[in-house]
């Protein structure tokens, strides 16, 4: 899967943690894991370089790790309809970040 550039894992019944292989997908371009029940985001995602859109809503996510802010080529980020709380300073180093959701979750505060 190392060439893959597209992966929609969404509205299925996934849970847990987002695995760290998904940091192993070095041409990954979309990642779409929105209706699912993941609770947290394993750190390797800041290894996907190439990633361009990422969907994340509609989960049961607390918190998004600062590895996030390492997606130097994101786009659109989409966070809404979750559980979160804070949202890490490191996305204020996203760019070429033309669509932030973070509708729908539990923040108190913006850094």
């Amino acid at each position: 899967l190392k060439k893959l550039n597209y992966l929609d894992l969404s509205q299925n019944d996934l849970n847990g943690e987002i695995p760290s292989w998904i940091g192993e997908l070095p041409d990954l371009v979309t990642l779409w894991l929105s209706y699912n029940q993941f609770t947290s985001v394993h750190p390797a995602i800041g290894n996907l370089s190439n990633l361009r859109y990422l969907f994340l809503n509609n989960n049961l996510f607390k918190e998004i790790p600062e590895e996030i802010g390492l997606l130097f080529s994101l786009e659109v980020l989409n966070l809404s309809d979750n559980n979160i709380e804070a949202i890490p300073e490191s996305i204020g180093s996203l760019s070429k970040l033309k669509y932030l959701n973070i509708a729908s979750n539990f923040l108190e505060h913006l850094p």
